[in-house]
């Protein structure tokens, strides 16, 4: 069944992004450098835009960009069909997914919010280009895997939360759910990612004091799943937080988050995890901690975490928030396989990207800043930009309004380029709460979520020099900052 988007008239969007114009902004938003959208109008629960996640994925008809959204832990999660091939589309919603027992969510049934609410799903998401275990045989043009931490049932009925992982066929709209139900390791499918590297792809799927790895062809067999335990100390935080990065003799890297921030308490740490006993039988395999890095007290450290390959190198790079900044660790030092280590001492130290005090925008950053993090091409001149999201950041005096800041790599350090917002932003907003990037129109875009409006945010034009906005019928050029 067809459902409706909000997507938002966001005149003063344009200064947010940029972009100038001579002709007042009263034109249909899909023929806008920003556009927003919103939660469909069945939707019950808040804050929409929460979490999100994004990916190109081939298809008959071209390249696809597909987009999922949630309101967190216990809502449910949205899929849309953003762009395909040259086209934006129109109606680019495709289904609603709140329990593994019902593909799809009808507009007249809404999500059954009790239902959600039990199994936590929408905690993470995660797009994957296809995957094997549906009844109708492999599904190959995008699969969601949806992580569901307080799912599950021991033998008695009685509601344990081991967790779960859903996994949903665009194609077919059909979805099956997985229990690992190891009650050594609670609350399974809290993060989520995709280990490309390695002898065989696998997805790392976070739990409480360890991360499961599961091959793809393997999603809805459990029992090929092999953990990464906590090391070198037991913690529930360690899994929390999930990022593969690729290394240039193939192999990958996965890190793991264990941030203590929430908790208000404990130490916070990161730990990098590596393949030290290659198998082509994934379940024989050696996974272990070969380098962590910790700070005293519960900071930030381990809250989020990206890879992206930063400078070309065929080696990601490792970015994580911190309580000063963003570190970013080259990637040539975490491609050394290693052994497992004993206690967190990762070197060597890493780079501090930290916010400029006054970037003369309007935009003053809060101590939320790399609470998000992405990296993509958005001006289209083959070197990746990295953005850093900043929900709690104060825009034009609006508290908690939220922006995502563009760096851009100068010789070997990070200027800030421009910061996307709402022109006419909402007091706790907090865009830039989630943030992805993925191919629209064969350029890379921003995906940003404002949680506190219950919007998605589409920046077509990012700020950069020599940008132009990316969407259908304009050809005027974004003003540089």
């Amino acid at each position: 069944m067809r459902r409706s988007r909000r997507v938002a008239l966001l005149a003063a969007a344009l200064v947010a992004a940029g972009c100038s114009f001579v002709t007042e902004f009263w034109v249909l938003d899909d023929d806008t450098p920003v556009v927003s959208f919103g939660k469909p109008s069945t939707y019950e629960r808040s804050p929409f835009g929460a979490v999100l996640a994004v990916l190109p994925v081939p298809t008959a008809d071209g390249e696809a960009t597909l987009v999922a959204v949630s309101a967190g832990t216990g809502s449910a999660t949205e899929t849309y069909r953003w762009a395909i091939g040259d086209r934006i589309e129109s109606d680019s919603h495709l289904s609603a997914i709140c329990s593994p027992v019902s593909a799809r969510v009808d507009e007249s049934d809404p999500a059954d919010e009790s239902v959600c609410g039990s199994s936590g799903t929408g905690a993470a998401l995660l797009w994957l280009e296809a995957a094997a275990g549906f009844s109708e045989g492999p599904c190959s043009e995008g699969v969601l895997v949806v992580g569901q931490p307080n799912a599950g049932l021991n033998s008695l009925g009685e509601v344990v939360s081991f967790g779960r992982i859903a996994l949903h066929c665009v194609q077919t709209e059909r979805t099956v759910g997985t229990y690992r139900q190891e009650s050594s390791t609670e609350h399974l499918g809290r993060a989520l990612a995709h280990w490309p590297g390695g002898d065989q792809p696998l997805v790392a799927v976070g739990a409480d004091n360890a991360v499961w790895l599961a091959p793809i062809d393997q999603l809805t067999g459990p029992g090929y799943w092999v953990p990464v335990w906590a090391a070198p100390r037991a913690d529930s935080a360690f899994g929390s937080a999930l990022a593969a990065g690729a290394t240039a003799d193939g192999t990958g890297w996965l890190a793991v988050g264990a941030s203590h921030l929430s908790a208000r308490s404990g130490d916070s740490w990161l730990a990098v995890v590596r393949d030290t006993e290659a198998s082509a039988d994934p379940t024989l395999s050696t996974h272990e901690v070969v380098g962590c890095r910790e700070d005293a007290g519960p900071t930030p450290l381990g809250n989020a975490l990206l890879a992206a390959d930063l400078d070309g190198d065929g080696n990601d790079e490792l970015l994580a928030q911190a309580a000063t900044g963003v570190l970013v660790f080259e990637g040539t030092d975490l491609a050394a396989r290693g052994t497992a280590v004993a206690t967190c001492d990762l070197a060597p130290g890493p780079t501090l990207l930290a916010c400029p005090t006054d970037a003369g925008d309007g935009v003053e950053c809060s101590a939320e800043f790399g609470a998000t993090l992405a990296a993509g091409d958005l001006d289209a001149d083959g070197v990746p930009e990295l953005l850093v999201g900043d929900p709690g950041a104060r825009v034009s005096g609006t508290g908690r309004a939220g922006a995502v800041h563009v760096f851009v790599r100068e010789a070997t350090g990070w200027r800030r380029a421009a910061a996307l917002h709402d022109a006419t932003p909402s007091a706790d907003g907090r865009l830039g709460a989630a943030l992805a990037t993925g191919p629209v129109r064969g350029r890379v875009e921003p995906f940003v979520g404002a949680p506190g409006t219950g919007e998605v945010f589409v920046f077509y034009c990012s700020g950069l020099s020599g940008d132009a906005p990316n969407a259908p019928g304009l050809t005027e050029t974004c003003r540089p900052r």
